[in-house]
C-alpha cells in the first residue's frame, strides 16, 4: 500500500521523539529515510516539507535538516473558529447547549449533523475540507464508521495544526487517536453483572445487524463477563428491519417470523441486552405479543441509555454532557498541542426501570 506523506510525517515524529532517528539532532539523508520506510524519496521530501512548515523540522544550508528536540509541537492553528460533526443522540443534544456557551466566550462554531446524510464518508470529507481551508483551530467529530474511513485525513489535519476531538469510536483500533468516548465495553460488563445479580442465567444480545465498532466493544464486554460469571453461552438475536425516514419499521422487516420464533424459544431467566433503546422497545413489543412476562420470565435492558425509550427500559447511562464539555475544553486549551494524545472513556451507571428483576 502506498505510504502517504502525512502518515509518514507522524511516523517520523514518533521516531524522532523516541531517538530511533536523528540522535545527533540531524535527520538522515532522504535516500536513507526512503530505504528505512520503504517509500520514495519524493514522499520523504513532501513529509519533511510538511514538518518544516509546522516548524517541527528546520534546515540549515550546507548542514542538513534538524528537528527541534523532544516535546516539540506543531504550530497550532490560530483563531477562534471550531467545527463540529454531530449526530442525533444524547451527546448531540448537549452539543447545542455547550456550543452556545462557547459562542458567548467569543468562539465561532460551525456544525454539521451527519445523521441527515446517514454518516456518508464523502459528506464528512467535504466538511473536513472546509475546516482545512478555513484553518479551524479544532473539530469535535463523531466520525463515520462506514468505509472508506477518513483516518488519513485526520492525520493530515493534526499535522497541519488542527486539533480533533473524537466522540464516537469509528474503528476497532483507536490507539493513536484523541477521543472522548463512552466506555461501551464497561457498559456491557456492568449490565451482565446486574443481570446475573438479579438471577438471570442466560444472556441474549439483540442487534440490528448494522456493523459498527461500538458493537464489537459491547460484544467483547458481554462475552468476557459471561465467561467470568459462569453464565450460559451468549445467545445472538438479530433484527434486520427496514428503514424509512431514519426510523425503524418493523412491519417491513425481513426475518420477522424467525426472530419471533427465537424469542419464543428463549429459556426462562434470560436477559435480552439490546444494543440501544429503540431495539429494547421492539423487544418489549414482541415479548408482549408472545405473552412472555417481563421481567419475571424474560428481562430486557439497553446497553446504551439516553432516555429515548418509549417503555423506560432498564439501561446503562452515561454523563454525555461531561463528555462534550471535556472535548470542548481540550479543543480550546492552547497548552495542549494537536499531536498530543488524550484518551478519555466515560464510565457507565446502571438504571433499573422495572424491565429487570429487583435484587
Amino acid at each position: 500500500m502506498q505510504t502517504l506523506p502525512y502518515d509518514l510525517a507522524e511516523r517520523l515524529i514518533s521516531s524522532l521523539e523516541s531517538g530511533e532517528l536523528g540522535r545527533d539532532g540531524r535527520l538522515p539523508s532522504f535516500r536513507s529515510l526512503a530505504g528505512h520506510y520503504a517509500c520514495s524519496v519524493a514522499t520523504i521530501k513532501r513529509s519533511v516539507d510538511m514538518l518544516q512548515e509546522r516548524k517541527i523540522l528546520h534546515s540549515i544550508h550546507g548542514k542538513g535538516v534538524f528537528y527541534a528536540g523532544k516535546n516539540f509541537r506543531p504550530t497550532r492553528n490560530a483563531g477562534r473558529l471550531l467545527g463540529a460533526i454531530v449526530l442525533d443522540d444524547k451527546p448531540g443534544t448537549f452539543f447545542g447547549k455547550i456550543r452556545t456557551e462557547y459562542l458567548s466566550k467569543g468562539w465561532v462554531v460551525a456544525s454539521y449533523n451527519a445523521t441527515d446524510d446517514f454518516q456518508d464518508p464523502a459528506k464528512e470529507r467535504e466538511f473536513l475540507a472546509l475546516a482545512e481551508r478555513e484553518r479551524f483551530a479544532g473539530v469535535l467529530i463523531a466520525p463515520t464508521p462506514i468505509e472508506p474511513l477518513n483516518r488519513d485525513i485526520f492525520k493530515k489535519l493534526r499535522i497541519a495544526g488542527m486539533k480533533l476531538a473524537i466522540t464516537h469510536p469509528y474503528a476497532a483500533d483507536m490507539s493513536g487517536e484523541t477521543y472522548f468516548c463512552i466506555d461501551y465495553k464497561a457498559a456491557a460488563s456492568l449490565m451482565v453483572a446486574q443481570a446475573a445479580m438479579r438471577g438471570y442465567r442466560n444472556i441474549a444480545y439483540f442487534d440490528n445487524a448494522v456493523p459498527s465498532p461500538y458493537k464489537i466493544l459491547q460484544k467483547n464486554g458481554l462475552e468476557e463477563s459471561i465467561a467470568a460469571l459462569g453464565l450460559g453461552s451468549l445467545i445472538p438475536l438479530t433484527c434486520q428491519q427496514g428503514e424509512e425516514n431514519k426510523k425503524f419499521v418493523w412491519e417491513n422487516a425481513p426475518g420477522k417470523e424467525k426472530l419471533l420464533q427465537r424469542l419464543k424459544d428463549l429459556p426462562p431467566n434470560t436477559a435480552i441486552l439490546c444494543t440501544f433503546e429503540r431495539l429494547a422497545d421492539l423487544a418489549m413489543e414482541l415479548l408482549t405479543h408472545l405473552a412472555r412476562r417481563v421481567p419475571d420470565d424474560i428481562g430486557v435492558a439497553a446497553l446504551i441509555g439516553f432516555g429515548e425509550s418509549n417503555h423506560r427500559v432498564s439501561s446503562v447511562s452515561f454523563d454525555a454532557e461531561k463528555q462534550i464539555r471535556e472535548a470542548f475544553a481540550y479543543l480550546t486549551d492552547d497548552r495542549i498541542g494537536p499531536l498530543e494524545t488524550i484518551q478519555r472513556l466515560f464510565p457507565p451507571s446502571f438504571e433499573n426501570h422495572g424491565t429487570l428483576k429487583e435484587t
